[in-house]
């Protein structure tokens, strides 16, 4: 009866409120700092994928605070939280850290910031990263064309459409391509 009681109220658990609820770091001694580090880096990425960006910032504060070394994982997925709630501040001195731990060059992160600033409606701080990737792959290309239809500068998404398609090493357009030019054409009409 018992376990049948636990099974039952377990079913009825909220899971975004049980991932908010637990913080298994903080519920034991810490001696193994790098485990700690690396599950902290995966509540980040946890947090951010299940739409809890706070909580991810949170997290993200705490690291920092502890003086916790961030992996270009990490800064991915808190730029994408900090993107997702438009937190224009925090995204920005995330940014500076990228720089100052050297990632900035990494395409994963580049393309995050890309991302971040295009959701902040910062246009000309998103186009800057975009150039500044030094390998571009499709994610960056289809991240700033996104960028540029969301924020209604559609001429300069068409361009950068068209440079994507004569741009002969990054390879075919993908399904991602296509809904971002489907999007484009709905505002602009057939091009």
């Amino acid at each position: 009866m018992a376990a049948t009681r636990q099974q039952s109220e377990g079913d009825d658990i909220n899971p975004t409120t049980e991932v908010r609820r637990r913080r298994p770091w903080k519920q034991r001694d810490v001696r193994d700092r790098k485990n700690w580090s690396e599950e902290r880096q995966r509540w980040i990425q946890t947090h951010a994928n299940s739409g809890l960006s706070m909580e991810a910032l949170d997290v993200y504060k705490e690291m920092c605070e502890q003086g916790v070394v961030m992996d270009k994982y990490t800064f991915t997925f808190i730029l994408k939280a900090s993107g997702i709630i438009k937190d224009e501040k925090t995204g920005c001195v995330i940014h500076g850290r990228v720089v100052k731990c050297g990632f900035y060059s990494n395409v994963f992160v580049g393309n995050a910031l890309v991302a971040f600033y295009a959701k902040c409606h910062m246009i000309e701080a998103c186009r800057s990263v975009f150039e500044e990737i030094l390998q571009k792959d499709l994610v960056s290309w289809n991240s700033v064309i996104s960028g540029y239809t969301t924020n209604g500068r559609f001429i300069e998404a068409l361009e950068l459409f068209h440079t994507l398609l004569h741009n002969e090493s990054i390879g075919a357009p993908d399904h991602a391509t296509f809904k971002v030019y489907q999007k484009l054409e709905a505002e602009i009409g057939p091009v």
